[in-house]
């Protein structure tokens, strides 16, 4: 039902259609391209840590669409190397389904996904600050601090969110990240239209068991009026049940505090377009 409903939607360059995927993975569609964003696809995290009683990723929501449909991605991107939004059973089903598809990740995650059998010229590399132009897309990292602002031993940041501008049309994907220092001012300088941000937050408890942290939902409302979104769009909930956030928290926080400030809740595999306003 998704692959043909993103293939049979057209948008001029003033918009742009979106489909959520789950967690922290959506589709974009432009008047040019289409992406798919940290899709995790799979169950294999749960499989995982199926004998964990501290750690068990049960997964909550259906898993949309089959990767090895998903025929038409020209760009996959992947914030960070951890299995929910670089997921082996997500990434190489595509790229074989796919084989016209670009796979962006942070340079602190190229050998891993290489390793994993996509071909090195298939992999566009980004760290924090770089920018990449090509054909109905232009892209920038933008540094994570997930917990920690970590660096590799060559000094690259392994945990990214883009701004991706598609047409006329502005996108920051956080990927995962708390806030800090500079995050919002360095993105007001791209206009963002669409913001989307984890809620999940953290705590003391998740931490000590593995569990890095995110944004909460307060958070995430607060810097999405910060950087002037248009539209904010809150992710990174109802996957796990033991790493997950009640997304009407979002939605009272955010009415109470901002009334003015524009959301969506996507709702699993339904289209949403966004038309950029005169």
């Amino acid at each position: 039902m998704l692959v043909p409903a993103v293939a049979t939607t057209v948008v001029d360059a003033r918009s742009v259609a979106l489909w959520w995927l789950g967690q922290s993975g959506f589709v974009l569609k432009g008047h040019r391209v289409t992406v798919y964003l940290d899709p995790y696809l799979s169950t294999r995290l749960e499989r995982l840590t199926a004998s964990s009683p501290t750690a068990r990723h049960l997964r909550l929501s259906p898993i949309p669409v089959a990767p090895e449909e998903i025929k038409d991605a020209d760009y996959v991107f992947c914030s960070h190397d951890h299995g929910d939004h670089l997921d082996p059973e997500t990434v190489c089903p595509i790229g074989a389904a796919s084989p016209q598809a670009k796979f962006v990740v942070p340079r602190a995650a190229f050998s891993k996904i290489v390793n994993l059998g996509i071909l090195p010229e298939r992999v566009i590399i980004v760290d924090a600050g770089e920018r990449r132009e090509f054909d109905g897309i232009w892209f920038v990292g933008i540094p994570g601090k997930h917990n920690d602002f970590d660096r590799t031993p060559e000094g690259y940041y392994p945990y990214l969110g883009f701004v991706i501008g598609l047409g006329e049309v502005t996108v920051y994907h956080a990927g995962d990240t708390v806030f800090y220092d500079g995050l919002a001012s360095y993105l007001r300088e791209y206009s963002i239209d669409l913001a989307l941000l984890p809620i999940n937050g953290g705590d003391p408890d998740r931490v000590a068991r593995g569990f890095k942290s995110n944004l909460n939902y307060k958070e995430a409302a607060d810097l999405g009026v910060a950087i002037g979104a248009r539209v904010i769009v809150p992710m990174h909930y109802g996957m796990f049940a033991i790493n997950d956030e009640r997304v009407e928290n979002f939605v009272a926080y955010l009415t109470a505090t901002y009334p003015h400030q524009k959301y969506h809740l996507m709702t699993l595999g339904r289209r949403f377009i966004y038309t950029k306003d005169s």
